[in-house]
């Protein structure tokens, strides 16, 4: 038997959504069961990125569509890892507790958020460093202690912006 929201629900699952995708498009559909139907005939002839972009659509408000930006660093095949500083780990697992604690309280002053910069001359790692802060972020908490914490850095859209084209701010 054609049983187009359970077809839905495998694609959902398939295309790996996010827990919060999920529930948005569950609820989505919900709310309009008469457009399941359309939503699986659209799926049918699509491939899995047009899938995955067709169906964030419905759930997304309207504006620009996120894209998972790529890295802000090239190199020519080497791959490299990328190495913290001793103390970093330590020093960005506190503020970052004292920042979500603070945002759970609803304390928003800028005496209490911390400022993530990164200060130093030219071809120092400035980048790098940018473009690592998520992974850094994430290996900093423990999964035990900071379980809500870590889901909700886990699951944050990351934009990276680059000024590195003699462009002046």
């Amino acid at each position: 038997m054609y049983d187009p929201l359970k077809i839905l629900k495998e694609e959902i699952h398939h295309l790996g959504f996010n827990s919060v995708e999920r529930v948005h498009l569950l609820t989505y559909f919900t709310k309009n069961i008469e457009k399941i139907i359309v939503a699986v005939s659209c799926l049918i002839d699509l491939t899995d990125g047009n899938k995955h972009g067709y169906l964030r659509s419905l759930i997304s408000k309207p504006g620009l569509l996120y894209v998972k930006p790529e890295p802000l660093l090239r190199t020519s095949g080497a791959n490299w890892e990328y190495q913290t500083h001793s103390s970093l780990k330590h020093i960005l697992q506190r503020k970052i507790k004292k920042h979500y604690e603070n945002f759970l309280l609803g304390r928003f002053d800028k005496m209490l958020l911390p400022l993530y910069l990164f200060l130093t001359s030219a071809s120092t790692g400035k980048s790098c460093n940018a473009n690592e802060f998520h992974l850094i972020a994430i290996s900093c908490l423990l999964a035990q202690e900071d379980k809500d914490l870590l889901t909700k850095i886990n699951e944050a859209w990351v934009f990276f912006v680059s000024y590195e084209n003699g462009t002046s701010l």
